[in-house]
């Protein structure tokens, strides 16, 4: 399946939509206030089931997006690292 430009925009649109819901449901049901990025942070760790491996390779995978390629193989790196890490314990 293709994902056009179009497509992602709206793909976009909708997950602002679903990330703005989980601010408003923090500020209403917690009485907290958060950033949109620290809902988004907050969604993606539930996402991955808070698997740290997992939430580092959407980290490096939005980097590259960015063009942040430097930074992208830190953060595989260490997602790497943690997974051995965690294979020997």
């Amino acid at each position: 399946m293709v994902c056009t430009s179009d497509t992602l925009e709206l793909h976009v649109e909708v997950f602002k939509l679903l990330v703005q819901r989980h601010v408003d449901h923090v500020r209403e049901d917690e009485g907290k206030e958060i950033t949109e990025d620290e809902a988004l942070g907050q969604l993606v760790a539930k996402f991955t089931k808070w698997n740290g491996v997992r939430i580092l390779e959407v980290a490096a995978t939005a980097l590259e997006d960015a063009n942040f390629h430097s930074e992208c193989e830190i953060v595989e790196k260490m997602a790497r690292e943690i997974e051995e890490s965690l294979k020997q314990k």
